[in-house]
């Protein structure tokens, strides 16, 4: 895109110089002598029907279909799926020693089981949907019954915190279960649909391990892509969560919530 604009002003650059061209010099025949008069400069104008308008339309057409860049400065957005737990207690206090905010994608029946850690963590951090059942063969029934399911979720969490969130996040991520209509649901129903770019797999490892792929994944990333790290409330994760925060910490990242206002990425596929 860049050589068209830079095409474009050299384009103009070369009309506006045709326009300020001087009359030719003519010779005066011999023994004459021609007396100068103040020189005559025509107004220039390009006509509305020149290619330059084609030109113009094509490259903000371009610009218009530029991918909405997420990553301008260095920031890591940790985000935990299923809880409330157990375990929800100890995370906060080591995202509060790293001065860390992250997100969490709450399912409803933990919800009830753990109101106050659901309270603790809406005073200094986001809170999203993560549906009702975790099932997929009952939450992808429909686009109905997708929406159900978060809606009581939003409709606990402000029944809990007066907070009403509209972000949310498919059980087991929006591919291939979000087909485009169910997508069409969610937003006509003013969800936003995040996904991640890095899968820690602590659902698999249970150990570790988990550290070592989400650095594997991280150096993989494209940088147009947000660092948006998919994590669980596993004890296993916790005991590991501080060798993840000093990873990125050390590389200079700050460590935020999602919110309303940033551009939802959902995986292509």
């Amino acid at each position: 895109m860049k050589h068209k604009i830079f095409s474009l002003i050299l384009l103009m650059i070369v009309l506006v110089l045709a326009g300020c061209k001087e009359q030719p010099i003519v010779q005066a025949p011999a023994g004459f002598h021609i007396i100068k008069a103040p020189i005559e400069r025509t107004p220039f104008t390009v006509p509305i029907d020149w290619i330059t308008i084609d030109i113009v339309d094509e490259i903000v057409e371009e610009i218009d279909s530029e991918p909405i860049k997420h990553v301008d400065e260095k920031v890591v957005y940790l985000t935990f799926d299923d809880g409330p737990s157990k375990q929800t207690e100890q995370i906060l206090q080591i995202l509060a020693d790293y001065d860390a905010k992250a997100t969490f994608f709450y399912l409803v029946p933990n919800m009830i089981e753990f109101p106050d850690k659901v309270r603790e963590v809406a005073m200094n951090h986001t809170i999203g949907h993560h549906g009702v059942s975790h099932n997929k063969e009952i939450i992808y029934r429909s686009a109905s019954s997708v929406v159900e399911e978060m809606m009581e979720g939003q409709d606990y969490l402000y029944e809990l915190t007066g907070i009403s969130s509209n972000l949310i996040r498919a059980p087991f991520g929006s591919s291939p279960y979000m087909v485009p209509e169910y997508k069409q649901a969610v937003r006509d129903a003013g969800f936003i649909l995040w996904d991640w770019t890095i899968d820690s797999r602590d659902w698999q490892y249970r150990d570790g391990r988990y550290i070592d792929e989400v650095i594997t994944q991280y150096e993989k990333l494209s940088s147009d892509k947000p660092v948006v790290i998919l994590l669980h409330e596993h004890i296993e994760t916790v005991e590991h969560l501080p060798t993840l925060l000093n990873y990125f910490a050390q590389k200079g990242y700050t460590f935020r919530s999602l919110n309303e206002s940033l551009p939802a990425y959902v995986n292509p596929y």
